[in-house]
């Protein structure tokens, strides 16, 4: 039999080295997390240098770690991702959020971002910039659409509409602002009869207008014979649907689809795709 090993381990001391050995790995694994992050310049993210915006400065939101803002939201673990370079957000990591969608980013990613003139938020544009392709890729939009997003703030689905390429885009919001978005409203277009190819109405909001007859009809004369009509509005039951498909009968159904949303706003949505009948 082979003797017995007999090892005088000093308990304290090895408590010490793998507590410095836990330490240097965390850095190790944060300083190659910040080396092989990808670039915010590098991802596949809008970048338009003709589109200026100056009225937000990166450095005027707040940085904060990201363990406190996920305690904020009641979070029980500290992991999220950056919604412009899609990698994971530690809880050590310096974050900013934007106030008006509450996502969060790496500071040197909005920073970047910012500093490029977009005050769109880029996890909004790619979600745009989906339901667009999507739309394409079935035969509903093209590059030559004149597309009208309605009741749109700050224009983040016109933004994304130029970026896949659909050029001939604007947005409409009772404050302008340019130059994605211009003044008006659903129920009362500054366009003439037969305008548009493509009308797009987001965020439930078509549903939510205390003039709902007048926002229908107002799409029914800006909207070309044969132009196409998709709108977001939040799920519910058939009768529901029926409503509100009564309001547009100038249209003909074509498809209706449940996807995920965007925020916890509207974390669920009914796409509904619309078809003007030539001659209403």
């Amino acid at each position: 039999m082979a003797p017995f090993l007999s090892l005088n381990i000093n308990i304290p001391k090895l408590k010490f080295v793998l507590t410095i050995l836990k330490y240097m790995s965390k850095q190790e694994n944060s300083e190659t997390a910040s080396v092989h992050r990808p670039s915010p310049l590098l991802v596949p993210v809008p970048v338009d240098d003709d589109f200026t915006a100056g009225s937000i400065n990166g450095h005027d939101l707040p940085t904060v770690e990201c363990s406190r803002i996920m305690k904020k939201l009641g979070s029980k673990d500290n992991l999220c991702f950056c919604a412009v370079c899609l990698t994971l957000i530690n809880g050590f990591d310096e974050v900013r959020e934007l106030g008006n969608c509450f996502h969060l980013f790496h500071r040197e990613c909005i920073d970047a971002w910012i500093h490029k003139g977009k005050e769109t938020c880029p996890k909004a544009v790619r979600f745009y910039s989906s339901i667009f392709q999507d739309l394409i890729s079935e035969g509903f939009l093209g590059p030559s659409s004149k597309v009208l997003c309605i009741e749109t703030q700050i224009g983040v689905d016109v933004f994304a509409l130029k970026e896949i390429g659909v050029e001939d885009s604007i947005g409409i919001f009772k404050k302008a602002f340019k130059p994605l978005v211009i003044s008006g409203q659903g129920f009362k277009q500054p366009f003439k009869n037969s305008t548009f190819d493509f009308v797009f109405s987001c965020g439930g909001m078509i549903e939510k207008s205390a003039k709902l007859a007048d926002f229908a009809m107002e799409i029914s004369r800006t909207l070309k014979p044969e132009g196409l009509l998709v709108v977001h509005m939040g799920t519910g039951d058939n009768y529901r649907l029926n409503s509100f498909l009564d309001l547009f009968h100038f249209c003909k159904l074509l498809k209706t689809r449940d996807i995920d949303g965007i925020d916890s706003k509207m974390p669920f949505i009914r796409e509904i795709v619309m078809k003007k009948v030539s001659g209403l």
